[in-house]
């Protein structure tokens, strides 16, 4: 597809796209809300998400994963300086509609946070929406 088309407003100026990376803000659904093995696929019943206001479901990545688990998350946002650093902070939507900017330290298991075997916990982000969710 050409830009050629596009309304003017709509184009991204030649000096910025040479530096634009298009992996940077992609969002996907949390990798426990759907059942991609399934056809059709399937949804978690929202009356299920113990938790909907500490639940994840849906966040950024930068990876051609089709779903989203804190292993595939890449947090630019924030002061820190690589995306891996507990600081960094990605944009999360959760269950119940709010969105909020979290800093690495709060949702990745590997500095901490709750993991996928964990059942879900008031106040804490959660990717399991309920204990056993499976994909």
């Amino acid at each position: 597809m050409t830009t050629a088309g596009m309304p003017q407003a709509a184009r991204m100026p030649a000096s910025v796209a040479k530096d634009f990376r298009t992996d940077f803000f992609c969002y996907a659904v949390n990798y426990y809300m759907t059942d991609n093995a399934a056809k059709p696929v399937t949804y978690v019943n929202a009356g299920h998400i113990l938790f909907p206001a500490s639940t994840v479901f849906m966040g950024e990545k930068n990876d051609n994963f089709a779903s989203l688990s804190p292993n595939h998350v890449r947090s630019y946002f924030g002061t820190a300086v690589q995306p891996t650093s507990p600081d960094a902070m990605s944009h999360f939507v959760f269950c119940d509609g709010h969105v909020e900017l979290i800093p690495r330290r709060r949702f990745s298991p590997s500095l901490g946070a709750v993991t996928e075997a964990d059942p879900p916990q008031s106040g804490l982000v959660n990717f399991l929406p309920y204990p056993g969710a499976k994909h």
